[in-house]
């Protein structure tokens, strides 16, 4: 039988060596993950493969924009010095084409009538349909009645009631705007209402140009950018455009334009990029476009990103683009999937 002072020491025995196996277990454990660490950083595991489902892709047109040309000098002045480490792989999203349907005039002339233009259309070509304004008659909305898409415009530069008052504030065009889509039920729902962008233009010799403060201004031109998609931003290939837009003076809106696409967000697969040094090559050599005209012949780069570029006339489908951003607001672009993947001539 065990004395107190023998049992006493078992305990302290076993309560070392259970601290020791505990320690060792732990050490073990913290070794295993040191190990796991290092070999992720010594050898990476390759990124998983892209999926290109849609096969190969049609190339992507970008004539909307300002066509780049080989007597710019593209001058890489970022803060590193160096162009940035992006994305090898984005996705690539299917873009369905309008198609028609029965009724579709009749719900248009629905929507337009709620709008204050009259039912009856002055003309119906093919898919499109003429409409003129029950109250001003020399507003005149042309529509294409399948996919809702349109132009409105008016004489009102002609108009001296117009061209000789200002507006009150920017957030008095946006409501303007605003109220003038949704009379003709136009979807706002993908697009930043909160972020929307502003130009501010003065009437002079005939013509519009910027303005740079509120009190010479007699028009705000309203631009509603689309939101980011799987957080990646969607541009268009002019500065002064988006999907959805509208002039407004002090009291309506003057001229209008809704070229949306119908991007299907749930029909997608990943493409392989090309390098962002054969992005900036091609671009040297007058293969990319810019957003405006370009004033000189030295384009400094500050930054670069990828984005998708959404053009007002159809494509099949919403592919990214290398954006090279400057100065004032102007960039640059080229598109962005890996060439192996492009068809010249359409989808294989």
């Amino acid at each position: 039988m065990a004395t107190l002072s023998q049992t006493s020491e078992i305990s302290k025995k076993t309560f070392v060596g259970g601290f020791i196996v505990v320690g060792l277990i732990f050490l073990l454990i913290l070794t295993y993950r040191f190990g796991l660490t290092l070999k992720n950083m010594l050898f990476p595991a390759p990124p998983p493969a892209s999926t290109v489902a849609f096969g190969k892709i049609p190339k992507l047109d970008i004539s909307e924009g300002v066509k780049s040309s080989e007597k710019i000098d593209y001058k890489i002045e970022t803060i590193s010095g160096e162009l940035p480490k992006l994305a090898h792989e984005i996705k690539v999203f299917k873009v369905d084409f309008p198609k028609p349907s029965f009724g579709d005039l009749e719900r248009t002339k629905a929507h337009v009538a709620g709008a204050d233009y009259r039912k009856e259309p002055e003309s119906v070509t093919d898919r499109t349909a003429i409409f003129r304004n029950s109250t001003s008659p020399d507003y005149v909305l042309t529509i294409n009645i399948t996919s809702g898409n349109f132009i409105m415009g008016s004489n009102y530069l002609n108009n001296k009631e117009l061209t000789d008052k200002r507006p009150t504030s920017v957030e008095q065009a946006t409501e303007i705007a605003r109220n003038f889509f949704n009379n003709l039920r136009v979807d706002l729902s993908s697009f930043n209402e909160k972020a929307q962008k502003n130009q501010l233009l003065k009437f002079e010799d005939g013509t519009l140009n910027e303005a740079t403060s509120l009190s010479s201004v007699n028009f705000i031109k309203v631009l509603f950018p689309r939101l980011p998609i799987d957080e990646v931003k969607v541009i268009n290939p002019r500065l002064d455009r988006a999907p959805i837009w509208a002039l407004t003076s002090s009291t309506d809106v003057v001229e209008a334009q809704v070229a949306m696409q119908n991007i299907k967000k749930h029909k997608f697969s990943t493409y392989p990029l090309k390098e962002i040094t054969k992005a900036l090559e091609e671009l040297g050599k007058g293969q990319g476009a810019l957003n405006e005209e370009i004033e000189g012949a030295v384009f400094p780069i500050r930054d670069v990103e990828i984005v998708y570029l959404e053009s007002e006339n159809y494509q099949e489908y919403l592919q990214p683009v290398y954006l090279f951003k400057s100065d004032n607001n102007l960039t640059a672009y080229v598109p962005a999937v890996d060439d192996t993947w492009i068809s010249e001539s359409g989808t294989d």
